[in-house]
């Protein structure tokens, strides 16, 4: 008889316990707002952009391009759209007005990821010209904590940058490049002049998001090695054997991802392109 009110002591002691962790486990979660799962199990889905057809994942009911790109429900169309890229500034009119982009860092990053995200912004700022302005009411860029890096494009409603590497600065400055307006370089109209896409090497669901896009207005600038928005041939996205290149250059040699190595900030060739889009 003693041993089992031992037992039963000792099993609600537990369940006390049990109970009392997950009071505290829930009381110290982040806002949901800030946990952005993103996983690259999502749904691939087809539609038109800037006037070319290309594939997507659907994941937590965002629309993810090549990676990284949050695509806005009114950004895809079912059908072609015409643009013309010489008089609509980037394919569409997604540039922030007066040249001011308006952000809000969220309370949850420490100090010292804070201060790479302000040099980032910095980074743009002053090579460029735009002005950024911090602020959370009206339209502004939401910089967060989540579970991938990844960025709306250019100026739209509830804008938002999820960074699960904050401390990582070329990472950081390549997300505010979608955020300004910018696309992936792998997928300018002019790419195959200067680069190999090693279609055996990716997924066919995946394929659809290396296509080009014809809609896109560089500003006058060529293909750039050197840009902040560049993907490594070895990034891997959509890849089937991680291994092996998905990019090369057409005498078959590879590069890096501009935002893991080198100086990790906008190129003049990325600064040329902005000043041009901006009219600055």
């Amino acid at each position: 008889m003693k041993t089992t009110k031992l037992i039963l002591t000792g099993i609600i002691a537990v369940l006390l316990c049990a109970t009392s962790c997950k009071k505290q486990i829930d009381t110290t979660a982040e806002p949901a707002s800030e946990n952005l799962k993103a996983s690259q199990e999502g749904e691939w889905k087809s539609a038109y952009y800037l006037g070319s057809l290309i594939s997507y994942q659907r994941i937590n009911g965002q629309n993810i391009f090549n990676g990284d790109m949050i695509l806005t429900d009114d950004q895809l169309s079912a059908s072609p759209q015409k643009t013309d890229v010489q008089t609509e500034g980037h394919g569409q009119n997604n540039v922030w007005p007066s040249a001011t982009i308006y952000y809000y860092i969220s309370t949850n990053f420490t100090t010292s990821e804070r201060s790479v995200i302000t040099s980032a912004i910095n980074d743009w700022a002053n090579k460029t010209g735009l002005s950024f302005v911090s602020r959370n009411t009206g339209t502004y860029l939401r910089i967060q904590r989540g579970s991938a890096n990844n960025c709306t494009v250019g100026y739209v409603s509830n804008a938002t940058m999820n960074l699960s590497d904050p401390s990582a600065k070329g990472i950081v400055v390549h997300e505010l490049g979608h955020a300004i307006g910018l696309h992936h370089e792998q997928l300018r109209a002019d790419r195959d002049t200067y680069i190999d896409v090693k279609w055996s090497n990716i997924s066919t669901s995946a394929q659809g998001s290396y296509n080009k896009i014809t809609g896109m207005n560089y500003g006058g600038t060529t293909f750039d090695f050197a840009s902040i928005m560049l993907y490594g041939s070895y990034n891997g996205y959509g890849a089937i054997n991680s291994s092996l290149p998905t990019t090369t250059r057409k005498n078959g040699t590879t590069w890096v991802d501009p935002s893991w190595s080198g100086s990790k900030t906008p190129s003049a060739g990325d600064v040329s392109w902005v000043k041009t889009m901006y009219g600055l």
